[in-house]
This record gives structure tokens, C-alpha cells and sequence, in this order.
């Protein structure tokens, strides 16, 4: 059975849907424009068939996510940057469609543990929040290629981080992280890896079955030494160690110092 068809704003789409845009347009105090890309930094909704398939409220002073947006079951690009959201509630786990999911920039302090069921996520920024602890269904989201965590004041990894297996790039700089888990070596598609400016002491011995690893950033942390593993990561077009003068004084094995030089021979930009 076709769904009834009704309009917005001039626009035809599913009936059920005007009334989700009508109840956001009520919550943020103006209409919301169809675009032809609605993205991270353009507000608005984008139609295919009739139907919101992309979703960005940018700088709308949202102080709670709301609650109608699980009502977009064709949903697979939201975006929710610079809002005061505080949680990503149960909701979420029913845009199973999503694919791209933005709310960079809130206050976000926890995420329901639903979010696992977004299972054809690719790409999630959490980046710029207050969350200290990630859920550990986060492990669950097995199409996921790239995750932003800058400055959320990030403590640990759960190990279920070990489960994303299609991840590609992983920033997680600027947080608290003293240690990572061993699972962390099971990222076996990661190809770039930010963890600058934590407070790491040491790094564990699964880093070195990151052998797709190209580019790996670990300056300005606590660390002394490198797990010998390092030297498997042979991929490398991009190693900081250390950045713009603020040295740390890591000892290197002689295996480490040859692992160094076969880089560099390799064209692999170096700071340490």
C-alpha cells in the first residue's frame, strides 16, 4: 500500500514525515528549507522518492535530541553539529538506515547502548562532546570506516573497540586516555590513527598488527619507550612522535632505530 502523500513548505513528501519537519520546526522556531544536500554544514532535509533521507540542524540551540527524528526510517545522513544536545537516547537505535551521523560540537555526556543497531553506519563524529565513556555496543557497528572522538574527555576504550573490523580512521587526540586495550590490534583496516595529546604511558604490544597503519600520531603523551612490535607497522607514511619542539625522550631499540631508517628511505615523513 502507497503511503499518503502530503506537502511542506511547497514540497511533496510521506505524510507522516511532514509532520516529523512540522514538530522540528516548532522546536527550533523557523522552517526548514529542502536542499539538494543537506550535510555537516548545511541545514535543511534532501528528498529521494519522497521520503528524508538526510537530516542537518546546525546551530539550532537544541538542548535534547529529538525525539520525532526516529521517526525517519529512510534516514542515512544526520547532522546535528553545534547544539547543546546533553545524550544520544534509545531513539537512535531505530534509524537503522543511517549511515553518516554528525553531532560534533554539543554537550553530550552518554550514549545509549541502542546506537549498535545502526549497523550500516560509516562514518560517526562524536567529536568536541563530554563523553567519557563510549558504549560498548559501539563495537557492533560493523560497517563503520571512520570515527571522530577529538576532545570528548574520552577515559578508556571499551574492548569490544577491538569488533570494527571495516574501521579505516580513528581520531581520538586530546582526551584522557592513560591506556588502550590489547583489542585494539584486532583493527585490522585501520589506516590512520590520532592519539596526540592524551596522557598514554605506553602503548600495548597489538599495536604492531596495525600492519595497514599509514599514518600514526603519538606526540604529546607520557610515553618512555614503543612496544617492539612497532617495527611491523611498515606501511607508514607518516609517523609524529614528536611535535614543534616539545620533545619526549623515548628510548628506541637498535631494531626500532633500523625500523626508523627503512621508513625514511621509504619516503615516510618522520617527527620524532
Amino acid at each position: 500500500m502507497e503511503e499518503e502523500i502530503s506537502i511542506y513548505n511547497g514540497v511533496e513528501l510521506v505524510k507522516n514525515e511532514v509532520g516529523v519537519l512540522l514538530e522540528l520546526e516548532m522546536l527550533i522556531g523557523e522552517k526548514i528549507p529542502n536542499v539538494k544536500s543537506a550535510q555537516m554544514y548545511t541545514s535543511g532535509f534532501t528528498l529521494k522518492e519522497k521520503t528524508i533521507v538526510a537530516l542537518s540542524l546546525r546551530k539550532k540551540e537544541l538542548n535534547s535530541f529529538p525525539e520525532c527524528i526516529g521517526k525517519l526510517k529512510n534516514l542515512n545522513g544526520l547532522f546535528l553539529r553545534d547544539n547543546n544536545l546533553k545524550s544520544i537516547p534509545d531513539i537512535v537505535g531505530k534509524l537503522t538506515n543511517l549511515q553518516n551521523f554528525d553531532v560534533f560540537n554539543n554537550q553530550i555526556e552518554s550514549i545509549s547502548e541502542d546506537i549498535g543497531n545502526l549497523n550500516k553506519l560509516y562514518r560517526i563524529d562524536l567529536s568536541r562532546n563530554r563523553i567519557s565513556f563510549l558504549p560498548y555496543n559501539i563495537g557492533k557497528l560493523e560497517n563503520l570506516a571512520k570515527m571522530g572522538l577529538y576532545n570528548i574527555q574520552l577515559k578508556e576504550f571499551p574492548e569490544s573497540i577491538g569488533e570494527l573490523s571495516n574501521l579505516q580512521e580513528l581520531g581520538v587526540w586530546r582526551n584522557q586516555l592513560r591506556e588502550l586495550p590489547e583489542s585494539i590490534g584486532d583493527l585490522a583496516n585501520l589506516k590512520k590513527l590520532w592519539l596526540q595529546d592524551n596522557q598514554l604511558e605506553s602503548l600495548p604490544e597489538s599495536i604492531g598488527n596495525l600492519v595497514n597503519l599509514q599514518e600514526f600520531h603519538i606526540f604529546k603523551n607520557n610515553l618512555r619507550d614503543l612496544p617492539e612490535s612497532v617495527i611491523n607497522l611498515r606501511k607508514l607514511l607518516k609517523l609524529n612522535i614528536n611535535y614543534r619542539g616539545k620533545k619526549q625522550d623515548i628510548i628506541l631499540t637498535k631494531e626500532q632505530e633500523q625500523w626508523l631508517e627503512y621508513l625514511k628511505v621509504k619516503g615516510c615523513s618522520i617527527q620524532i
